[in-house]
């Protein structure tokens, strides 16, 4: 077993790209957080943690997601039209 086999790498874009996007503060407490459980998993929470965690972390990367499913909904909905609009449809 290697030093990273505990590490949710899906998990670490996630919050990278929350980071990025807007979605969770790098210097907040629900960041740290979100690093430890990436690191060491959910049952190396505290309690308060585990609540931070269920009412900060995960609604960020929801809200992530909600912006890149709306954004691929646009997308689609461009290339329908241009296609639509190509083929006389």
């Amino acid at each position: 077993m290697g030093w990273n086999d505990h590490v949710d790498f899906e998990l670490y874009e996630m919050v990278s790209d929350a980071v990025d996007e807007g979605h969770l503060d790098e210097e907040s407490a629900a960041y740290g957080i979100a690093q430890k459980f990436i690191h060491e998993g959910y049952d190396s929470l505290s309690d308060k943690q585990k609540w931070v965690y269920d009412n900060r972390v995960l609604p960020a990367l929801k809200g992530l997601q909600e912006d890149r499913d709306a954004e691929r909904r646009r997308e689609l909905l461009e290339r329908d039209d241009y296609v639509g609009f190509t083929t006389g449809l």
